[in-house]
């Protein structure tokens, strides 16, 4: 199977050590997920939630023609340079057209709902990936995991064949590092599964809604719009132009496609910058028998890609689709401490968890198929060949630098 990629990597790895960014409004709030790129480079940086990053990651060469971008502000290039070791505070100012004699007038509701919408669908448009680095933890258990979002449009799960389906929004595991107190829970099931479907169920009804299902909601914040979507209690805040910065799913009752019911809630962040529509952070909580708090953090834009011609069969895409959701809820077990140490605590190091004291780490790899329990071959068979045909997936997406 060989992929068509629109796109190549704009992937980081790097040698610079001590120097990172706080970027700031002039009011000195931070700007979270601004982005960061070089300037003949495909190579981008997104901010974190705290405004903060680490120039870590950047190779030798040219230090020059770095350019920090955010919604609704002056671009700011850089060289390295100047800057120095340390944290280095970056002041945006806020983009402002200087127009004669014009009368500026504010985007009404029913365009700000429909600024949201375009933003959705371009996003969810055509098959992007992208890498992430998973966190699902509870008082018994820790499960990290550097791997692979994937997203394919978006599911309408109502009508009645799709019912047992999981949806299109995936998260394929590559490296992993398991911790648990007590009891080996191994194989673990991650409640990402869960937190993948619930999500796409409730984007895709953002999209299908009404004008008469939305209420403005009164926000503290002037650089921000907030609505209700009276139906579901999801909170979206906005951006002038109707572009998400953030969106809140109040908790509630989630049925999963294997019957199982969760209580869920959560919030996904969206990377601030007009040229990319994907989401940059999702944090969440999930309570079955665990209360499971699950954080991501996505520090590379999405790449979006041309899928084998096989593929725009709708049978055949919708087999891809759940090929990729079963292994988002059954993935395979690959410890590599010394990589995932190496990978994360250089680009991701302000997100790793701590707290280990008292937890087992579990260091032995493992196959779902080979660990599974039921007196089904058929489904037994199923996680060995699903499980192959992910580690290829995966391997030409590393073969593409779109994967750890």
């Amino acid at each position: 199977m060989r992929f068509i990629f629109l796109i190549i990597s704009m992937l980081v790895s790097g040698q610079l050590l001590g120097q990172t960014l706080l970027v700031l409004d002039k009011q000195g709030n931070y700007l979270p997920y601004f982005t960061v790129k070089q300037e003949n480079e495909n190579k981008i940086l997104i901010g974190g939630s705290d405004g903060r990053i680490s120039l870590e990651g950047l190779k030798d060469g040219n230090n020059c023609g770095f350019l920090i971008r955010y919604l609704g502000y002056k671009p700011y290039d850089f060289c390295l340079n100047d800057l120095k070791i340390g944290e280095n505070r970056i002041l945006l100012e806020e983009e402002v057209l200087d127009l004669e004699e014009a009368t500026i007038i504010g985007l009404s509701d029913q365009e700000l709902i429909y600024g949201l919408k375009a933003y959705l669908t371009t996003m969810a448009d055509g098959f992007k990936v992208t890498r992430a680095y998973i966190v699902e933890k509870s008082d018994f258990f820790v499960w990290e995991s550097l791997g692979v979002i994937t997203l394919g449009g978006l599911q309408d799960r109502s009508i009645k064949r799709n019912r047992f389906e999981g949806g299109n929004l995936g998260f394929l595991p590559q490296y992993s590092r398991f911790f648990f107190k007590g009891e080996d829970l191994s194989p673990y099931k991650p409640r990402m599964a869960v937190i993948s479907t619930f999500t796409q169920d409730l984007l895709f009804d953002v999209l299908k809604s009404k004008d008469k299902d939305w209420e403005r909601n009164n926000s503290k914040n002037s650089n921000e719009e907030c609505f209700i979507l009276l139906p579901h209690g999801i909170e979206v805040f906005l951006n002038p132009n109707g572009s998400p910065q953030k969106i809140i799913f109040n908790v509630r009752e989630f049925q999963a496609p294997t019957g199982k019911v969760y209580q869920i809630g959560g919030q996904l962040d969206f990377i601030q910058d007009a040229k990319v529509n994907f989401f940059s952070a999702l944090n969440f909580s999930v309570k079955d028998e665990y209360l499971v708090n699950i954080s991501g953090i996505i520090p590379d834009f999405p790449e979006e890609i041309n899928l084998p011609e096989k593929f725009e069969n709708r049978n055949e895409r919708e087999r891809l689709m759940s090929a990729f959701y079963s292994y988002t809820a059954s993935p395979d077990y690959n410890y590599d401490n010394a990589l995932f140490q190496q990978i994360a605590e250089s680009e991701l190091k302000s997100f790793i968890p701590g707290g280990f004291q008292g937890f087992n780490l579990l260091t032995k790899n493992y196959s779902q198929s080979d660990l599974y329990e039921g007196n089904d071959p058929s489904s037994k068979k199923f996680l060995h060949q699903n499980s192959n045909f992910i580690r290829a997936v995966l391997k030409i997406f590393r073969d593409y630098e779109l994967s750890w």
